[in-house]
Parts: C-alpha cells; structure tokens; sequence
C-alpha cells in the first residue's frame, strides 16, 4: 500500500474551512503566505479568507498597528494577495469573505466590495445577560433579515458565524464561571441517546430545549426556524468550541452540540469554519492554531454531502 493512500480518499470536514483570518491581525512577522501554508499544512483544502470589515474603515482613535491601509483600497490590496497566491496553492481553493459586524450599515457598502468579495460572513448582534430570552432573539433574527435582504440585493451568499460566541463569553470566558454553572452536571453519552428510557425533550445530549435556551439566552428554535425560513447556513465554529473547552466543564459543550442538534432536526444547514486567527506561539514558536470542528460535525452525523453552502460558491469542487 503506498503511503499516500489516505490522500486518495473523498474529502473530509476537516478539509473545509470557510472562516480563516489572514489579514489585519496577521500575527507579528508573518505573510499572508505563511498562513496559506500553515493552511496546507494543516490539510484545508477549501478556505474561506477573511478579515472584520470594520478594520477597514477610518478610524483616527484606533491605535492599533495595522497591516494594510484602512480603507476600501486597504481591502482591496490584501483581496489582490490572495488572488497572487492561488497559483502557488493549486491545491487549495480560496475564496474572499469579509466578516460584518452587527452594527455594520449595509447600505453603506460599496460596489467594489462587493463585486471582490466571494461571500460575506455575518455576526449577529451579541446576547445580553440582562435582557429577555425573547429580546435577545429578535434582535438576532431582524439582523437576518437584513442579511437576507443584502444576499438577495447582491446576489452574493452568506453565512451566519459563531451565533453561540456572546453567550460563552458571558457564561465562561469574560466573566467570573458562576458556581452553578461549574456544578453543572454532564449531560448523556452519544451512546445513550438511543435509550427507551429517555425522553424525547431531554434527547439533546441529556438537555431539553428549555435549559438549552436558558444558557445561551436565547431561542435555539425560533433561530433555527427563522435560518431554515431565510436560507441563511449557520456556522458550526471552532474557536468557540475551544472557548467553551478550555473551561474544563462538560455540560457547556454537550449543551452546544444539543443545540445544533436541535437546529439539524429543523433541516438547517451547517457551515465549518475554525476562525483562526493566528498559529505560533509568538514566546516560543510552537504551534497553536485553530481547528475545524469536524468532531462536532461526526457526533451530530453531518457529512460533506450534507452542506449545501459550499455547493454554492464558484469552483466549488470534491477534490
């Protein structure tokens, strides 16, 4: 058997990652090179370029050191690098997407970043820990229809990114864990999901939707009903799996993988993306990137097959 053998196969999750920062927040000393070979090394295949929009935009109170100019021509000279590279990476298809935020005036968007840009990626306005469940999640779903609006005024395809983030921020990462919180107790294994003995509204990794809702403080259903409604794909994201990882708490996690699971259920469609944005441990330049969480994907039983997002971009293709 030779040793290339496991290349030969069909590509994998893994392979794809469509939210890959490279730009403004490039780590000290690296190219935008370096960090398409860290890509190849690392076996993506598809990747999904991008960088926050708004570091674009002029801002005279940011003293943030910045790689390219803040402007429209800033943008368009790192979407220009990018386009250098690819006959360097034949291997790899890239793709250009701009990251929104949720303040982000889409009217105000020109021309030309949209005819550059592959796809967009949406943020969706943060959770609050002092509004209402129901408050939080109309806030999200006007900004999809929004996004809606935009992708169908465009013509360019979009994806919801990280709707989980502000809610682990709040619970595990920006503030103080909770007592409560760390006295969680772990949900059921995968394997238990299959029991008799389990009820149909707790079969979301050992939580129902109302303790699911609760913690991430809004409504996964209606979300999920309003994505599959719009057609908009939502983003299963790497780096808030790791967020809620480096917490050492179970229950968080399997409360997640409930949630997606519950969203698959409603037919919504999938994106993976690591959001990485840098590799090297700049002390003592070990690496340290981001990964695609294709093991999300395997628990929940999603399949390349299964992502209708990528199917949509141009020169899209199974390698």
């Amino acid at each position: 058997m030779s040793s290339d053998w496991r290349s030969e196969v069909l590509m994998e999750i893994y392979n794809i990652d469509l939210h890959y920062h490279a730009g403004q927040e490039r780590q000290p000393g690296l190219t935008l090179k370096d960090y398409i070979q860290y890509a190849k090394t690392t076996g993506r295949k598809i990747l999904g370029i991008t960088d926050h929009i708004g570091l674009y935009m002029p801002d005279s109170s940011s003293k943030k050191v910045v790689l390219y100019e803040r402007s429209i021509n800033g943008l368009l000279q790192y979407r220009q690098e990018i386009e250098e590279l690819k006959d360097e990476y034949p291997d790899i298809t890239m793709y250009f997407a701009p990251e929104i935020n949720p303040a982000y005036d889409l009217n105000s968007m020109s021309e030309k970043v949209i005819e550059i840009s592959d796809f967009f990626i949406f943020e969706l306005p943060n959770v609050r820990e002092e509004d209402s469940i129901i408050s939080n999640t109309e806030n999200m779903i006007k900004r999809m229809y929004e996004m809606n609006e935009f992708c169908n005024n465009t013509g360019k395809e979009a994806y919801i990114a990280h709707p989980f983030r502000s809610s682990v921020n709040i619970k595990l990462v920006k503030k103080e864990i909770e007592p409560w919180i760390t006295e969680m107790k772990p949900g059921i294994t995968k394997i238990d999901l299959h029991s008799d003995e389990i009820k149909k509204e707790e079969n979301y990794y050992g939580f129902s939707i109302e303790e699911i809702n609760s913690f991430f403080m809004f409504d996964v259903v209606e979300f999920g009903a309003t994505a599959v409604k719009l057609n908009l794909s939502v983003e299963i994201n790497g780096n808030t799996q790791q967020r809620i990882r480096a917490s050492n708490l179970p229950a968080p996690l399997q409360m997640l993988w409930g949630a997606f699971k519950i969203m698959k259920e409603m037919g919504v469609d999938f994106v993976p993306g690591s959001d990485q944005h840098g590799f090297i441990n700049m002390v003592n330049n070990n690496r340290m990137g981001g990964y695609v969480p294709w093991d999300c994907f395997v628990a929940l039983g999603i399949t390349l097959e299964d992502i209708k997002f990528i199917t949509k971009l141009k020169g899209y293709k199974i390698i």
